[in-house]
Formats: C-alpha cells, sequence, structure tokens
C-alpha cells in the first residue's frame, strides 16, 4: 500500500515537471494596468482585469499575474503608477524578466468606449504589435469587445461577411473509457459526456475530468486541450472491490470448464491486474486470485501438452507420408533407369535387324520403353516434389515448448518453488 502511494506521489510530480516544461515554451508576458481616459477608474480596472483572463484562455502566453507583478515591484521600489510608455514599460519588463509587456488604453467619447493595446518586445524594445476594439457601451465592451481585442493579440479571429469574431480555438481529444463507464468533461462552458471510444473536440484550455461507472470506483482528473496538439484520454479505472469478487467467481466457474485455457489466462491476468490496482482488496480476494492464476496456468499448460502431443504425432505421420513420397518418386527415377538400359538392348537389335518386320518390330519397343521411361521420369520428379514440400518440423511447436516452459517456471514460482 506504501509503495502504491509513493507511485501516485512520484506520478503526481512528474505531471507538474511536464506542466513545467510546457509552460516554459510560451512567452512570457506582463500586462500593465489600463490607463484611462474620460472614464471611470472603476472600469480601467475591470477591463484590464478582463482583458488578461481572457488573454490567458487563448494558452498563447505564459502571463504574469498581477499579485506576483506587484510583489516583484514593490520589492524594487517601483510603480506602475504613470508607466504609459514604450521605455517605461521596457524597464518593467525587465524587472520581470517578461519577454513582452502590454500596454493598454480604455477611453470614453461621448456614450462610446475604446480600449486599445500595444504589445512591446521587452528584448527589442519597441512596439510590435497593436489593436484596438470599440463599443456602444459598457456591457458590449465587457461582454464582446474585450474578449475579442485579445484573441486579436493572441491570433485567433476570425472574418465572417466582413465581420470580425472571436475564433474560438479548438483541440482534439482522443478517449477510451473502459466499457461501463461515463465521462464528464467540465470547463468553462464545456460539459461534455462521453463513452466508449473515439474523437471530441473542445476549445482549447484546462478541463476537470470525472468517470463514473457501476462497477468502478470514481475517476476525478484534470486534461489540457492544446491548439493544434491531440490529447490522450485513455484512463485505466479503478474496480470496485464487490464487482471484483463477482468476477472472481465468475472467472472460476469458467476456468473449471477450461474451454479455452490460453484466452481465459489472459483474463486472469488482467483480472489480477485490477486486483493489485484496488488498495482495499483483501487478503482473501488476492489469495483467491492467486489461487485462480493456478489453476488457468494449469489449464493452459495440459493444453500446450496436449498440442505438443498432436504436434509429434502430426509430425510422424507427415514424415512417413516424406519417405513414402520420396521412395516412390526413387523407385520412378530408377524405373526409368532400368528402362532406359533396355531400351539401349533394344535399340542395338533395332539397328541389327536383318528384315523389316524384325525392324518394325523392334521400332514399336522402342516407342513403348520411351514411354515407360518418361512416366518413370514423370513419377520420380512428382513424388520428390511432394517429399519436398512435406514440412520437415512444425512451426507452432518451438513458441509452444517456450511458453511451456515459462508457465512451468512461472506456476513453480506461485507454489513456493514446487509445482503442486
Amino acid at each position: 500500500m506504501k509503495r502504491k502511494k509513493i507511485s501516485a506521489v512520484l506520478l503526481f510530480l512528474f505531471s507538474v515537471c511536464i506542466f513545467q516544461l510546457y509552460s516554459q515554451d510560451k512567452p512570457r508576458l506582463a500586462i500593465i494596468p489600463f490607463s484611462v481616459i474620460d472614464a471611470p477608474a472603476s472600469e480601467g480596472r475591470i477591463v484590464s482585469g478582463l482583458f488578461e483572463t481572457a488573454l490567458v484562455k487563448t494558452e498563447v502566453f505564459r502571463i504574469i499575474e498581477q499579485n506576483q507583478m506587484g510583489e516583484i515591484l514593490d520589492a524594487q521600489a517601483v510603480s506602475l503608477s504613470g508607466c504609459t510608455d514604450d521605455s517605461c514599460a521596457v524597464e518593467v519588463g525587465k524587472l520581470l524578466s517578461a519577454e513582452f509587456i502590454i500596454l493598454g488604453e480604455l477611453s470614453k467619447a461621448g456614450e462610446r468606449y475604446y480600449a486599445n493595446v500595444k504589445i512591446i518586445d521587452v528584448e527589442l524594445g519597441r512596439n510590435v504589435d497593436a489593436d484596438f476594439v470599440a463599443a456602444d457601451d459598457i456591457v458590449e465592451l465587457t461582454e464582446s469587445a474585450i474578449p475579442l481585442l485579445a484573441y486579436k493579440i493572441a491570433g485567433f479571429t476570425g472574418n465572417t461577411g466582413g465581420v470580425e469574431h472571436t475564433a474560438v480555438a479548438l483541440g482534439e481529444i482522443q478517449y477510451d473509457i473502459s466499457p461501463g463507464a461515463e465521462c464528464r468533461i467540465i470547463g468553462i462552458m464545456v460539459d461534455e459526456r462521453i463513452s466508449g471510444r473515439g474523437l471530441v473536440d473542445l476549445p482549447v484550455g484546462i478541463y476537470s475530468v470525472e468517470i463514473t461507472g457501476e462497477n468502478f470506483e470514481p475517476y476525478v482528473d484534470s486534461i489540457t486541450v492544446h491548439r493544434l496538439e491531440p490529447c490522450m484520454l485513455m484512463p485505466k479505472l479503478i474496480y470496485k472491490v464487490e464487482y471484483l469478487e463477482i468476477e472472481n467467481n465468475l472467472l472460476a466457474d469458467t476456468i473449471c470448464q477450461s474451454r479455452d485455457p490460453g484466452s481465459e489466462l489472459e483474463k486472469v491476468r488482467s483480472h489480477i491486474e485490477d486486483i493489485d490496482q484496488q488498495i482495499d482488496s483483501s487478503e482473501d480476494l488476492i489469495f483467491k486470485g492467486e489461487q485462480l492464476l493456478k489453476t488457468a496456468i494449469r489449464n493452459r499448460i495440459d493444453e500446450l501438452d496436449m498440442l505438443i502431443s498432436d504436434s509429434d504425432r502430426r509430425m510422424k505421420t507427415l514424415n512417413l507420408l516424406r519417405c513414402a513420397a520420396f521412395g516412390a518418386g526413387g523407385i520412378g527415377f530408377l524405373s526409368s533407369g532400368i528402362i532406359y538400359i533396355i531400351g539401349e538392348s533394344e535399340f542395338e537389335i533395332y539397328n541389327n535387324a536383318e528384315t523389316s518386320e524384325a525392324a518394325a518390330e523392334s521400332r514399336d519397343m522402342l516407342a513403348v520403353y520411351a514411354n515407360l521411361e518418361t512416366a518413370g521420369l514423370v513419377s520420380g520428379s512428382i513424388g520428390t516434389l511432394i517429399g519436398a514440400c512435406i514440412p520437415w518440423k512444425d512451426k507452432n511447436r518451438e513458441s509452444m515448448e517456450k511458453e511451456l516452459g515459462r508457465l512451468s517456471y512461472e506456476l513453480s514460482e506461485l507454489s513456493g518453488g514446487i509445482d503442486s
């Protein structure tokens, strides 16, 4: 149990390290609070906060939080008050170790609001991008214009019918959820339910994952969806103890029938893994699982012994057939040779024939010998070919012997060194 807790801690630390490595790939950016012209200061603070939130959601930059900025600048005795030009922004960016810094301004002319921002490259010391939005009232500004401005800076905008709008960046999740379980993916404005195997496209961001099922322990985790980067969701769920006990009994009944020992052994191994993952598994359940594994291994060993014996009998039969084929081929070649010798003698008789009748009779015999010689060659070739095509050994026998050796050793280990 302690080992499992240590593994869980190590897995968590590994996930944190991976997250940190991923975060370091993003440019580090700081946002100086918006300056205000002819508008309430409170509206400037609200707009500045909403812009930062919207920019964070794009996942393009690694945003330095306002609280963190305040601590760093207070330690340096630097104030952001009146910092509205590029040179000041660059100095602040250097103190914050930021790669980019954003200056923003909120202004009001009549009833109409305007928000403009520019992004400054701290290393280059100059403006590299700028954009603005306008709105007829504060509601339109905060609900649609400011998110649009953030997505403009991040490069996530589209154009439909000449109207620019926020283009939601999507990422793909490839999922494989155990049968009988349902997965719920929850995020801002997202509540997606999935099961089985498939793909789902969701806006980029961080989501909580909740998986429930009648036979499973509740599973809770988080997942980060990235743009243009498939995300895998294939959780290993933990079965409830009650289900494992029922499954143990069902497997015991199946193994007693021993219809397919190879497949049954794989099922038992998977069942043992499920028991090991369940930290609340009782000693009795673990013991029953081990006994189940021993029985399944014995059944598979018996099956392999039978298959190897069948293979030996089959190979003996094939060896006899091969010998018969080669023997028939040899007889064919031998008879062809004998007939050739007899034909040579008959050819001498033909050459020395004194009458035309004797020559004709000898010629007819030569034709018969030629046909017999050809038949002997053909039968010899066919017999040899058949013999060569018969396999010399069972290609599966070696793998069966290796598996038999492995299983015998495993059974011996499970039985404390004695195959019982």
